[in-house]
């Protein structure tokens, strides 16, 4: 079954680069409705962005990772590009929410501290974690000792991510812990329950760069966007 299975995929992809290679290719696809539909399937799982960005894998392990199965930030793909090439090596990142963001932020950092309101998963991600990463366990029913978590941690940071509970709170309380150069990083922006949050930080002299698209695991796509002020550590 398993040499019929590779047969049928070559033929799937063969079919999909004749068909796509041809004037006519759109009218073969509607004649061919479901070979194109698994054809084209099979030509992204083998050479399209979703393989390369590790799409399928983090799809299959349920887990943010790219191709090589390290740990993203669950961010939009265009977010994390965009993010990349700009981070450097001295910031400080605090993070609401824990994860494998964590543990990618630390492999490109000085410092991040990250505050998590379920004590088994900041456990967890904590056990993980590098020398130069910190989760903190912020129980959410302890008043503002969640939202406020950037503040006891000390210091300003570079970088503060919006990606945990109570979202537009901890947008308000934060800014005295972020240094005059810092960004906002506020995921899942599009949903209309933040909107109160990402006014009043434009109010505050906050623009903003949205970066729509599909990210590690879900097969729909949403919102990642950057929050900044001028002079400020991304260069915008």
């Amino acid at each position: 079954m398993s040499g019929m299975a590779s047969t049928l995929r070559a033929s799937l992809i063969e079919a999909a680069k004749s068909a796509l290679n041809a004037a006519d290719y759109e009218r073969h696809m509607a004649a061919h409705p479901v070979a194109s539909q698994a054809a084209a399937l099979a030509l992204l799982r083998a050479h399209g962005h979703l393989k390369s960005s590790g799409w399928f894998r983090s799809f299959v392990t349920r887990r943010p990772v790219d191709a090589s199965g390290r740990p993203l930030p669950w961010f939009t793909y265009g977010a994390i590009d965009f993010l990349t090439p700009r981070l450097q090596p001295n910031w400080r990142v605090f993070e609401y929410g824990s994860g494998h963001s964590t543990l990618w932020w630390a492999r490109h950092v000085r410092e991040v501290i990250a505050a998590e309101h379920h004590g088994a998963w900041a456990e967890r991600i904590g056990a993980q974690a590098p020398a130069n990463a910190t989760v903190v366990h912020r129980p959410l029913s302890e008043g503002t000792t969640y939202p406020d978590a950037p503040l006891a941690a000390g210091g300003t940071f570079d970088v503060i991510v919006i990606d945990g509970r109570e979202r537009v709170w901890c947008a308000e309380r934060c800014l005295p812990a972020l240094s005059a150069t810092g960004v906002l990083i506020w995921d899942n922006s599009e949903r209309e329950r933040y909107v109160p949050g990402l006014e009043a930080l434009a109010a505050a002299g906050f623009r903003r760069v949205d970066f729509d698209g599909m990210g590690p695991i879900n097969t729909y796509g949403w919102r990642t966007s950057v929050l900044y002020r001028d002079d400020n550590v991304l260069g915008l």
